[in-house]
């Protein structure tokens, strides 16, 4: 019985050392690992699918939104303030930084009511959303020129997503970064990694 403690453990130990996330349930006499899909990530559809028009976007009440390319919420999660102030911390340029420590530091994002957070007010909605012509304006069929990129030793590039601004998860993906990320009335986002 050991010995099958044991291997359970190492074959668990494997999966995650493999990079491969997933969840175990132990029983008294089992183990189920199931390989977490997309659908267990935030920011993906009820399919599991991203859409590439899609873009996430941390409003003034604190509720991190997956919005779609059509502007509807699919997906949320409420932000801490030691979540908010970590997020504000990350932005690029420091007047952007202390404008969203400022404009999170009261925040309470568990007294937000689920109308509000599936149908935002017009002043919680990105600047993207209420200018509809800047979504018009991108594409991702063309990788253009990424500030900040510097060159590994095998010449591939190393890109700092933090510095790429975006509108759309698609722009960020076009670079291998996670999704695109706005914050408060901010004109575009910025990419994440």
């Amino acid at each position: 019985m050991r010995h099958l403690s044991l291997i359970t453990s190492l074959g668990l130990f494997a999966l995650v050392a493999s990079g491969i996330p997933a969840l175990a349930t132990c029983g008294p006499n089992t183990l189920t690992i199931r390989k977490r899909s997309r659908d267990d990530r935030f920011g993906s559809t009820d399919d599991g699918q991203r859409d590439p028009n899609g873009f996430r976007h941390v409003g003034d009440d604190g509720i991190l939104r997956y919005f779609n390319g059509n502007g509807e919420v699919l997906n949320y999660k409420r932000l801490d303030k030691e979540q908010l102030s970590n997020l504000a911390s990350t932005y690029p340029e420091p007047e952007h930084r202390d404008h969203l420590h400022d404009v999170w530091k009261d925040v309470n994002s568990s007294t937000v009511s689920s109308e509000q957070i599936w149908n935002p007010s017009k002043e919680l909605l990105p600047v993207v959303l209420k200018q509809p012509e800047l979504l018009q304006e991108t594409g991702v069929s063309k990788k253009p020129k990424a500030p900040d990129v510097l060159k590994r030793s095998d010449g591939g590039e190393n890109v700092n997503c933090l510095v790429i601004s975006c509108y759309t998860d698609g722009e960020c993906a076009v670079w291998d970064c996670w999704y695109c990320l706005h914050h408060d009335e901010f004109i575009s986002g910025i990419c994440m990694q």
